[in-house]
């Protein structure tokens, strides 16, 4: 059952499962979860990498370095493929 907008409740108060990480040289970390994901967290000389439970994404800024996009990559597979197993 769909519920109507007022019956909905407050969009604050939900707790999206979206993990965004961030990706430097061969480190990753967490950025932010849920509702507290913004654009803002975004710069177009980096790497994400965005946890949404059933997908993982990855957003490579436009001057990212290619090394960090192998990385996140190699990341991404690994994070899916213990996704499959839990």
């Amino acid at each position: 059952m769909i519920r109507n907008a007022e019956d909905g409740g407050d969009d604050d108060n939900v707790d999206f499962p979206h993990i965004l990480y961030g990706c430097v040289e061969e480190r990753v970390f967490e950025l932010g979860r849920g509702s507290g994901l913004h654009r803002e967290l975004l710069n177009t000389s980096s790497v994400y990498i965005l946890d949404c439970e059933e997908r993982v994404f990855i957003w490579a800024g436009a001057q990212s370095l290619e090394a960090e996009q192998v990385v996140a990559c190699k990341i991404t597979r690994n994070i899916h493929f213990w996704k499959l197993y839990i």
